[in-house]
């Protein structure tokens, strides 16, 4: 056992020692240091004296690592006695000064350190740490190079150069660093987890993707590549795996409330309101934060539960209040209509009943609305779905939570489409609109807003809209847009928003399209022309 943990072999050892040794098949710190010990007071013998001081020091490191600053300096102290004054005991001296806060003995010790070992590259290194510490950027920098001049493979030093540059927000350089490492090895977590926030942060997600998976190949138990790679999946459109990820997240760190959150968001957005409050409350047991709550009582509105969401919304703290008050109001127009809660399942069977000829695959859709637990929303943008999705805002356009709820379960569980999704999320918020759309930033900012977590890249559309993203009358009759992409569905409904048509010229604009008549009045109803 000695030979396998690189020790003497003739590892002088206590007789009383000798069971635990046996019973758990190793030999732990303690036994090895109350043997050696006892072997040099029997014997000052040179050879057990460095292994002793070897292994002291390592005693040190671990007291040191736990903040157990007392018995990390007796033993420095010991090892002084084993051994002669070189340079790592200047630099563990400088380590405990530092772990102190003494930051300007601690610097002058690991310089010294630095001095008496012009070859190790570790002296440098913690010099650089320390000086980061100090806020002192540059000259951290400096020694983080030296300690690269000195080892070019020093893993750590290239990721303390690029953790500075992404700091700075200088991502090139910082990339170049983290790209260092991987050629150096392909088996270090750090470099893909911070190669993946970059690209994030960048707005590249499907390269922000590839580094987390590349990374999660090796360290799939790791807690930040689930959380963040789940947020790539969100702005990448694949809200199944980014549930997944978050699910992996909570399984790895249950303790954690974030996934818990983010998790919960994905289910609401969905239309998987239980799922989305047991989710919250469950976060809330572990932090109970003010956007939890704020979510929470989200969810349950949506879910039909008004007295509580108002109960939520009353104990939000201040930063939030105007924002419950805006929900408070949704809630208490919801509370005047005179029906229950939107069951996708009754609406299925109505408009069944009532539709006469209905195409097969929507047939089958409606007959057997998807299973609550789907997330893989990925059917297409179908327009033939035009005449319900008319249905369902004639009957609550006056009522934005239960429309609401009523779009997004038709988007989900019939569509199953997160094109649709985002679509009836869009016609939530331009319902509410007072007419005209005056394509100012507070417009954009809702819209952008409500679907930053549905369809990023309609989002990013949004945002960029200006007066010279819009037809006149005569150019969107001459030039229609192809509306089976629902992002230009979106563009012509704004345009029109904008232009504000009389009913005739609704008419004339839907006629160019292949369903005129669903679309004319889905316009109507939208301009507020029915």
């Amino acid at each position: 056992m000695a030979k396998q943990k690189n020790l003497p072999l003739k590892l002088p050892v206590l007789a009383e020692d000798l069971p635990i040794i046996k019973e758990e098949n190793t030999i732990p710190l303690e036994i090895i240091l109350r043997g050696l010990r006892a072997q040099y007071r029997t014997e000052k013998d040179s050879f057990y004296r460095s292994y002793l001081r070897y292994f002291v020091l390592e005693k040190f490191k671990l007291e040191l690592l736990n903040d157990n600053v007392e018995q990390a300096a007796e033993l420095l102290e010991e090892a002084s006695r084993y051994g002669r004054d070189d340079y790592i005991l200047h630099l563990y001296k400088g380590l405990l000064l530092k772990k102190k806060g003494e930051m300007g003995e601690a610097e002058a010790e690991i310089r010294l350190a630095l001095s008496m070992n012009p070859a190790s590259p570790i002296a440098p290194f913690e010099l650089g740490r320390l000086l980061e510490e100090k806020d002192d950027i540059d000259s951290a920098l400096d020694a983080y190079t030296m300690t690269l001049e000195r080892d070019k493979k020093f893993i750590p030093a290239y990721v303390a150069c690029g953790d500075i540059f992404f700091r700075v927000s200088d991502f090139a350089s910082a990339i170049s660093f983290y790209e260092k490492v991987l050629s150096i090895t392909k088996d270090f977590l750090p470099p893909y987890v911070r190669l993946g926030v970059i690209y994030n942060r960048e707005q590249k997600f499907d390269k922000a993707g590839s580094y987390f998976e590349r990374g999660l190949k090796r360290f799939p138990d790791d807690y930040e590549l689930n959380y963040n790679i789940a947020f790539t999946y969100t702005r990448l459109s694949r809200l199944d795996k980014a549930a997944a990820h978050l699910k992996k997240a909570i399984e790895i760190s249950p303790d954690k409330a974030a996934p818990y959150n983010e998790l919960g968001i994905i289910y609401k957005n969905t239309g998987l309101y239980q799922k989305a409050i047991s989710t919250f409350k469950t976060g809330m047991e572990i932090e109970s934060s003010n956007i939890l709550k704020w979510n929470l009582s989200w969810a349950l509105a949506l879910n039909g539960e008004y007295d509580m969401a108002l109960k939520e919304l009353d104990e939000l703290e201040d930063d939030l209040i105007e924002s419950a008050d805006y929900l408070k109001g949704l809630i208490e127009k919801d509370m005047t209509i005179q029906k229950s809660a939107f069951s996708i399942e009754k609406f299925s069977d109505w408009v069944l009943e009532v539709y006469g000829e209905i195409e097969p695959e929507l047939k089958a859709r409606l007959s057997s609305p998807s299973h609550q637990n789907n997330l893989e929303l990925n059917h297409s943008f179908d327009l033939i779905l035009l005449p319900l999705i008319n249905d369902l805002l004639k009957v609550y356009r006056d009522y934005p939570l239960m429309l609401m709820r009523a779009l997004t379960l038709f988007s989900c569980q019939i569509a199953g489409s997160q094109k649709w999704l985002a679509f009836s999320r869009f016609l939530v918020v331009v319902s509410g609109w007072d007419t005209p759309f005056m394509l100012l930033e507070t417009e954009k900012e809702e819209l952008v807003e409500t679907l930053v977590d549905i369809d990023w890249q309609l989002t990013e559309r949004l945002a960029r809209l200006d007066r010279d993203s819009f037809k006149d009358y005569d150019d969107l009759l001459e030039e229609p847009l192809d509306i089976g992409d629902h992002k230009n569905l979106m563009m012509l409904i704004l345009n029109l928003l904008w232009i504000q048509p009389d009913e005739a010229e609704i008419g004339e604009i839907a006629s160019v399209y292949d369903n005129a008549k669903p679309l004319e009045e889905l316009l109507l109803q939208i301009l507020k022309k029915d």
